[in-house]
């Protein structure tokens, strides 16, 4: 089939092809404006991937950026956020959304206790949810879609709110919950501290310890002094007996008693030394209990008002952009791209309809055609 001819058939059966594209544009009129609108809005986010904290300066890797952006999409969307959006709308349009997606007429006192309605609303809002990261930048569009205006405007804003609240607290809870750990364990540090300090300071009264270290240098100088003093003793017991007095002389006796009795001070001044020096191990290793359990405090304290004060924190790296603005027209129905697609849907409809009635009703439309259906060639025309 040539051009010709198409055109031909279409000249011939025009009426239909006119019926049909007008059937195909007046149905989908009707239809669209029969279709309940729907108005959609958004609300533009801003998050800081730099910092999210007053304590986090490590901040999100550029790599990481869109599964970070991909996290946040996810936690919008999720039910909890969707529960605090129902607890931060306002009655009106509490009932409102009620009324429009969950098919309850009453007004006002909507029974946002009963799990099954809130289960079921909150389905409804994430239903009508988009959220779209964007590539190139930092920012989150939260868009919200209903057949009441306002509310769409409400919902948008109130998603935006609860997701700042729920991010939140999902920064602030381990903080919490750590806190609350470490506070528990410094009261076990804190006994042991002090058990660590009472046994120390009772070792010292027990023992009579003041300054250890000076009690040593002066018990080890006493004993370098009986040791000097011991061989001086011995000097003069040889200096005696190399005078052959006789063991039983009197000053030969006085030196080997002087020097027996050095001995035996010497000995007891010996293991005087060798009870200070315990003492100073023992001291030494209480003192270092004390300062592993004061470290250990320490530490745990510190990690306890870091994460009390993160706890107490009531700031995020997320702002809002731009607040959702009342939708003055629907977002669809559109009733012109619809009537656009309608008339070319319509066409082409139409002119299969005029082909298939041609083909079902032949006749001849051109010379070349009777030509063709003949056998003979066509010498003159009217």
């Amino acid at each position: 089939m040539n051009l010709k001819l198409f055109l031909q058939i279409l000249r011939a059966r025009k009426k239909l092809v006119l019926f049909v594209l007008a059937a195909t544009i007046a149905a989908t009129a009707l239809l669209t404006l029969n279709t309940p609108k729907e108005y959609a809005t958004s609300t533009s986010l801003v998050i800081d991937f730099r910092d999210s904290g007053p304590f986090d300066q490590s901040g999100v890797p550029r790599q990481a950026a869109a599964d970070y952006l991909m996290t946040q999409v996810d936690i919008i969307g999720s039910v909890n956020v969707a529960f605090k959006v129902l607890n931060l709308l306002d009655e009106e349009h509490v009932a409102t959304l009620a009324r429009e997606f969950a098919g309850n007429d009453t007004s006002r006192g909507v029974p946002l206790d009963d799990k099954q309605v809130r289960d079921k609303l909150a389905a409804k809002l994430l239903d009508n949810l988009t959220v779209d990261p964007s590539r190139e930048s930092r920012v989150l569009s939260i868009r919200f879609s209903s057949p009441d205006p306002e509310l769409s405007a409400a919902v948008a804003d109130g998603f935006a709110q609860a997701y700042i609240e729920a991010s939140l607290e999902l920064n602030v809870a381990p903080a919490r919950r750590n806190a609350v750990w470490f506070d528990e364990q410094l009261r076990t540090l804190r006994s042991r501290l002090e058990e660590k300090q009472n046994a120390l300071t009772a070792y010292q009264q027990d023992k009579g310890i003041v300054a250890i270290d000076e009690r040593l240098d002066t018990e080890t100088r006493r004993f370098e002094e009986l040791s000097s003093n011991l061989v001086g003793a011995q000097s003069s017991t040889l200096d005696v007996a190399a005078r052959q007095l006789g063991q039983q002389h009197p000053e030969y006796k006085r030196a080997v008693e002087r020097e027996q009795s050095i001995q035996r001070t010497l000995a007891q001044q010996k293991t005087r030394v060798f009870e200070v020096i315990q003492q100073r191990d023992e001291l030494d290793l209480l003192v270092q209990d004390v300062e592993n359990a004061r470290k250990t405090y320490d530490l745990a304290l510190q990690e306890y008002y870091q994460n009390s004060m993160e706890s107490q924190f009531n700031q995020t790296n997320i702002a809002v952009l731009n607040q959702a603005a009342i939708p003055t027209r629907p977002s669809s129905p559109n009733l012109r791209f619809n009537l656009v697609l309608a008339a070319m849907l319509g066409l082409v409809f139409g002119f299969g309809l005029a082909l298939a009635a041609e083909a079902l009703a032949r006749r001849v439309r051109t010379e070349e055609d009777l030509s063709d259906r003949i056998g003979v060639p066509v010498l003159i025309t009217l």
